[in-house]
């Protein structure tokens, strides 16, 4: 039997997720293993959506897999795949306590990374393997099946008309689009020295116009809050409607990224091969050799 990962939790936003479960798909598929994440297509959080929802492979892939499960004219209505989810881990530990299968459990919250690159891993090669928790990571493997990672985390046309619209419609009047990440609601309490007031915003994007004056500049901004006006109505400004899948899918696609170090525009980053620069306070300019695609 192939050996098996299944993804128990749901840890962090979208970002956070997509990167364990990037990570996690990588390792398997340099392994062999069969990855089921479930979880992913749980309804949850504030946009009442399963993530699972917002990308080609997943929505109707049965248990979130990989390799995919999906069955021709069959779709498993979310609101029962909590119920599958819970149903998935009965039979399991039923069979474990009869003897049928070996199975493990593995927790890894706020601890350090565990690193899937490394043949001696906590992972049993030969069971059934849960996971729990935050910072499983394999750079190698990542880096080596990021092309595979890119598509199958393509999102759905659903959510990207009417990005690809206005994307389309910026780059035909302007040389360069910056995307500008503003983060602020969770970071007050996480990350202090990363909440910038709005004016800081502001202040970076009047910095980019001064720098490429001689250019056809426009700013695709997205928000967890509420933009101020002062910000909104600058000249070549565009909003997104701050849907997260929205949000993510339009950084990816700007020319250049500018937002605070978060998995959110990393990700952006990452999928939409964009080069991308962190804030850090008492920034004096901005230059594109700065600009760096994230990689893992």
């Amino acid at each position: 039997m192939k050996s098996i990962i299944i993804i128990k939790d749901r840890y962090g936003g979208l970002a956070n997720e997509l990167f364990r479960f990037a990570n996690l798909i990588a390792f398997c598929r340099e392994n062999n293993f069969f990855l089921i994440n479930s979880k992913f297509g749980i309804i949850s959080g504030k946009n009442n959506r399963a993530f699972s929802q917002y990308f080609t492979k997943t929505r109707n892939n049965i248990f979130s897999s990989n390799p995919n499960l999906n069955l021709s004219g069959i779709v498993i209505p979310h609101c029962y795949r909590n119920f599958q989810h819970r149903l998935i881990f009965k039979l399991i530990r039923f069979a474990s306590k009869l003897g049928s299968i070996k199975y493990k459990k593995m927790k890894n919250y706020h601890g350090d990374n565990v690193d899937l690159d490394n043949k001696d891993t906590l992972i049993n090669f030969n069971a059934i393997n849960s996971i729990e928790g935050w910072g499983w990571r394999g750079e190698k493997t990542f880096r080596k099946h990021s092309s595979f990672l890119r598509d199958f985390f393509q999102v759905d046309p659903f959510y990207t008309k009417k990005i690809d619209n206005i994307v389309n419609q910026l780059k035909f009047n302007n040389e360069i689009i910056f995307g500008i990440h503003i983060r602020r609601t969770d970071f007050k309490e996480y990350y202090p020295d990363l909440y910038f007031p709005f004016s800081y915003y502001f202040k970076i994007i009047n910095l980019v116009k001064k720098t490429f004056e001689n250019k056809k500049v426009s700013f695709l901004v997205c928000s967890d809050e509420k933009i101020p006006n002062y910000i909104s109505n600058l000249s070549n400004i565009y909003l997104t409607d701050g849907k997260e899948i929205s949000d993510l899918y339009a950084l990816s696609k700007c020319d250049y990224l500018i937002g605070v170090s978060s998995t959110f525009s990393a990700w952006a980053s990452f999928h939409g091969e964009v080069p991308l620069i962190n804030l850090k306070p008492n920034i004096k300019e901005i230059n594109l050799s700065s600009f760096k695609i994230v990689r893992f």
